[in-house]
C-alpha cells in the first residue's frame, strides 16, 4: 500500500492546507491519487447535491469531473507502463519477481496484473515467486493457471 505523509496547517490568513515534508519525493501516483481523489470528492457531491444546484452548476461541476477524469486516465497510462517496466527489469536481476507469504497467496494472485512494491507483473511463463512459507521459488510454466506452478 502506497503512504502519503503529511500535515494540515494555517497559512497567514489562518486557512487550513496541506503540508508535505521538506524532503517529500514527488511521485507521479500521489498526483494520481490526488486527481482520483478529487474527482470522487466532486462526483459525490454532485450526486448528493444536484437537486439543490442549478444547471449551470451541474454543468461546470460535470466538465470539471470530466477534466479530472481524463487527466487521472493519463496519468494512470504513464505510471501503469513505469511500473511494468520495473517489474520487468525485477525478474531479470533476481531469482525471482517478488515474495508471498503463503501457497494460497501464491494460488490467489490476479491474473489481470499483480501489483507489488509499485510494480506491475504480468502472470505469464517465467514468472518466479518466492513462497516464504515454503522457503521455495515456484516458476509459471506451459501455461498462466495454478497447475502450472513449478518448484525450481
Amino acid at each position: 500500500m502506497i503512504n502519503i505523509e503529511y500535515e494540515i496547517k494555517l497559512n497567514d490568513e489562518d486557512k487550513p492546507y496541506i503540508s508535505l515534508p521538506e524532503d517529500y519525493d514527488h511521485k507521479p501516483v500521489d498526483r494520481f491519487f490526488a486527481l482520483e481523489m478529487a474527482a470522487y470528492i466532486l462526483i459525490d457531491t454532485l450526486k448528493r447535491n444536484r437537486n439543490r444546484l442549478d444547471q449551470t452548476t451541474v454543468n461546470e461541476i460535470q466538465t470539471s469531473i470530466n477534466t479530472l477524469l481524463m487527466l487521472g486516465e493519463e496519468v494512470g497510462v504513464l505510471i501503469k507502463g513505469q511500473m511494468e517496466t520495473s517489474g520487468s527489469i525485477e525478474g531479470v536481476f533476481n531469482k525471482y519477481s517478488f515474495s508471498v507469504n503463503t501457497m494460497e497467496e501464491l494460488l490467489s494472485l490476479n491474473y489481470n496484473g499483480i501489483i507489488r512494491d509499485d510494480k506491475i507483473f504480468k502472470r505469464e511463463p517465467g514468472l518466479k515467486v518466492k513462497v516464504i512459507e515454503e522457503s521455495k521459488i515456484f516458476e509459471l510454466v506451459d501455461g498462466i493457471d495454478n497447475e502450472n506452478w513449478r518448484e525450481i
